[in-house]
């Protein structure tokens, strides 16, 4: 995970990097029912354990980290940010396709 964060950097574009590789860029958008001007989003510092997921204009926008047993995803920006229902379920793909190895558990197919 993330051993450090900035807190409300204002991030605009997000790109995929490493298992994300791919995806975006995409413009961050505040949905409507945010409030005027709201874009509380981080940058992440990783920590020893955890890769860049999505690279940012301020910084680090996202992690991932692959453990034996699990994975993880910590985003520095709402999912609903995204532009359209498109590309939050391309994300979330991505991410539950990192989980092959789990997949006579957990098999997930994301639908728009």
């Amino acid at each position: 995970g993330a051993i450090a964060l900035t807190r409300d950097v204002a991030q605009s574009v997000v790109t995929g990097v490493g298992p994300f590789q791919g995806l975006g860029s995409y413009n961050l958008v505040a949905p409507h029912e945010y409030p005027s001007g709201w874009n509380l989003t981080d940058v992440l510092l990783p920590g020893p354990e955890a890769l860049a997921a999505f690279s940012g204009d301020k910084g680090i926008a996202g992690l991932f980290k692959l453990a034996p047993a699990y994975r993880t995803s910590y985003l520095g920006f709402p999912l609903e940010m995204l532009p359209n229902n498109l590309d939050r379920a391309a994300v979330l793909q991505r991410f539950f396709d990192s989980c092959h190895f789990f997949s006579s558990y957990l098999p997930v197919v994301l639908q728009p």
